[in-house]
């Protein structure tokens, strides 16, 4: 679980990156729209998923299984 928690992590990142390159191309363009406020609805889930992946990884050190 741990390692598919880091994977989603990761890919939320990526995908969050990618969304904020297009925002920003979108407000150069004076186009303001629901696409340009797409990075904050997916902030949460990447916060929540580090938290979830940090956990595991204390649970695991704790059983000295990492």
């Amino acid at each position: 679980k741990s390692k598919n928690t880091k994977f989603a992590f990761g890919i939320y990142i990526g995908l969050g990156i990618v969304m904020i390159f297009v925002s920003v191309k979108k407000i150069i363009e004076d186009e303001i729209d629901f696409i340009t406020f797409w990075p904050l609805f997916f902030l949460p889930i990447a916060i929540m998923t580090w938290k979830n992946h940090k956990t595991i990884e204390k649970e695991l050190k704790s059983r000295n299984l990492k």
